[in-house]
């Protein structure tokens, strides 16, 4: 009852905590209250953002918004710190443990090599898109410091908002499109600093290494 945000989240994971099943329902339509200009959406992405601590107060690692896994990061890594070779043989190992996960689950092979080649991409999006909202002062300020990590800082704030542009091709340009993107990642981000602050808490906002292929995290609303 405490929560004025993310009370639906919370009641679902505590459903599914409990051993009760929860679905996707498609062909159940509700109406729902939308906002009907800028401020309004602004506001309410702030208001999301909040719950983000609560719910990691509750229910611990599960409202964590980034999980790495250590091969990805460590190709990516050694690729961003001008590394090639040694970011080629990160990947060429990685290709050699899944291939032999999958033998042993009787899981074709063939797609291991293209996997191990676009996890790092994928983990390097995904930094992004966490990183954005939340500690985008920081990104511009890493940007100061040489050109490459300018590159590097420009490209982190960009990639996100044009890889969902290109995704879902809305009707709007993809400078429109970048801008009201960056909005709303700050107010987003400015609730979930807000939140973390009254929780007494850094989890929402640092992230964490996970070892287990099916640990993967149940995605806050405001993020889906």
């Amino acid at each position: 009852p405490s929560l004025r945000f993310g009370e639906d989240v919370d009641l679902i994971w505590r459903l599914h905590a409990a051993g009760f099943c929860t679905r996707y329902a498609p062909e159940v339509r509700v109406g729902h209250e939308e906002p009907t200009d800028w401020r309004q959406w602004l506001v309410r992405r702030y208001h999301y953002g909040t719950s983000t601590a609560p719910l990691a107060r509750r229910h611990h690692s599960a409202a964590l918004t980034l999980r790495l896994r250590p091969a990805p990061l460590t190709s990516l890594a050694l690729a961003v710190t001008g590394r090639p070779r040694l970011a080629a043989a990160a990947v060429i190992v990685t290709t050699a443990r899944l291939t032999a996960r999958l033998r042993r689950h009787d899981v074709p092979v063939k797609s291991a090599a293209a996997a191990a080649l676009v996890a790092p991409a994928v983990t390097a999006l995904g930094i992004a898109r966490w990183a954005l909202p939340l500690w985008w002062p920081a990104m511009l300020g890493t940007g100061r410091r040489s050109t490459p990590t300018r590159a590097m800082a420009l490209t982190a704030l960009v990639a996100p908002p044009v890889a969902t542009w290109l995704s879902r091709r809305p009707s709007i340009d993809p400078i429109r499109w970048t801008a009201a993107s960056w909005a709303d990642a700050m107010a987003y981000g400015a609730g979930v600093w807000r939140g973390s602050w009254r929780e007494r808490t850094m989890a929402p906002l640092l992230p964490v290494l996970v070892h287990d292929a099916s640990a993967s995290p149940r995605r806050h609303h405001a993020e889906t």
